[in-house]
């Protein structure tokens, strides 16, 4: 049959996290071969657009507008697709890992007093140039604020878990001077 389809290539299809790109959570090391591929597919873009824009510049200046914003646009799509993996990972393991907060609570505002800055410049005609801005501080706050959600949250906990001397002897009424320590032998 021409078309025969293996069972267990459809199995490896249904089980992959399209989300995470086949990645677990718990095993989410990237290896030497996945960096050297990603560097090369950074460096064939970047020859992409600079041979573009070369093309743009001298041969079809018309162009050269609408290619600026569109490099607006997809820098805008590829720095959400940065940042939402990130925002989805903290928010499946409920925890901060290694998210340097105070390093947030400086970029996020900076952000968008740079957005300011360049709208006051530039307009509204620069909502290329600005909106990438725009976009990233407002991904970055959402990180932010769960961040700062699951520190409060940890740290509620673990004021609860300090508890007052006179609470443990209502935590087991059957307790006595008698009783061990280790076990629930008496003596």
């Amino acid at each position: 049959m021409m078309f025969q389809i293996r069972s267990d290539i459809c199995a490896d299809f249904r089980s992959f996290d399209y989300f995470n790109f086949g990645v677990s959570l718990k095993n989410a090391n990237p290896t030497y071969t996945t960096a050297i591929a990603v560097f090369g597919l950074c460096m064939l873009h970047l020859a992409i657009v600079f041979l573009l824009s070369l093309v743009f510049k001298y041969l079809y200046p018309s162009y050269l507008r609408p290619w600026a914003e569109f490099l607006g646009v997809f820098g805008t799509i590829l720095a959400a697709i940065q940042f939402l993996p990130q925002i989805w990972t903290t928010w499946k393991l409920q925890e901060v890992g290694s998210l340097s907060i105070p390093s947030m609570c400086i970029q996020t505002p900076g952000s968008f007093v740079w957005v300011g800055s360049l709208a006051a410049r530039l307009g509204w005609d620069g909502w290329s140039t600005w909106g990438i801005y725009l976009c990233t501080g407002i991904l970055q706050g959402i990180l932010l604020s769960m961040s700062i959600s699951f520190e409060i949250r940890d740290w509620k906990r673990q004021k609860q878990k300090v508890k007052d001397p006179n609470e443990d002897a209502d935590e087991n009424p059957e307790a006595d001077e008698r009783t061990g320590l280790i076990g629930s032998e008496q003596r």
